[in-house]
């Protein structure tokens, strides 16, 4: 992609001519279309990086250190299976939960806490909230297995475990 935005494209044709136009364009023309664009997906990527993290963080601990371990494996495909769907098919979910039609829109009118159709789709929560759907597992995946080598070096006796007896003991105790 980099060798592509550095060439130009001449009668359909891409020419191999090196030149930093495609940049100055992307800068100065479109009324800042482009770069406002550009800045849009950088702060949602951000967002969605943030808000998947702490979302998945305490999943990972919780699942790690708080749910026995015959249930571990279960609950673990539980929250993995919604993954094994398309990524169009989650898309399209979400839009029918969060449309002027969804789910959530018909739940408030029927409890009459709205009077009309709400619509939290095509807004940039919407996008966040599918996003963070989307991408949760991804540092959830690697984090379970860390919370709990985490928590056997924690619990593990003073013998065993690599810091000094009393620190250990210590680090038991405030528990």
């Amino acid at each position: 992609m980099a060798v592509t935005s550095l060439t130009r494209r001449e009668h359909g044709e891409t020419v191999a001519f090196w030149t930093l136009a495609n940049y100055r364009t992307f800068f100065t023309e479109g009324s800042g279309v482009f770069v406002a664009a550009l800045w849009n997906s950088i702060e949602v990527t951000l967002i969605v990086t943030v808000v998947s993290v702490l979302v998945a963080y305490p999943i990972a601990y919780v699942l790690a250190y708080r749910v026995p371990a015959r249930w571990q494996r279960m609950l673990l495909v539980l929250l993995v299976l919604p993954f094994w769907t398309s990524y169009v098919i989650r898309s399209y979910s979400w839009l029918l939960v969060l449309s002027e039609k969804g789910v959530i829109s018909a739940g408030l009118q029927s409890l009459g806490l709205a009077s009309g159709p709400i619509g939290f789709g095509n807004n940039r929560g919407a996008t966040v909230l599918g996003f963070v759907h989307f991408f949760t597992m991804l540092p959830h995946s690697p984090s379970t297995p860390i919370w709990r080598r985490f928590v056997r070096a924690i619990a593990a006796p003073p013998q065993i475990s690599a810091l000094r007896p009393f620190r250990c003991s210590r680090g038991l105790r405030s528990r």
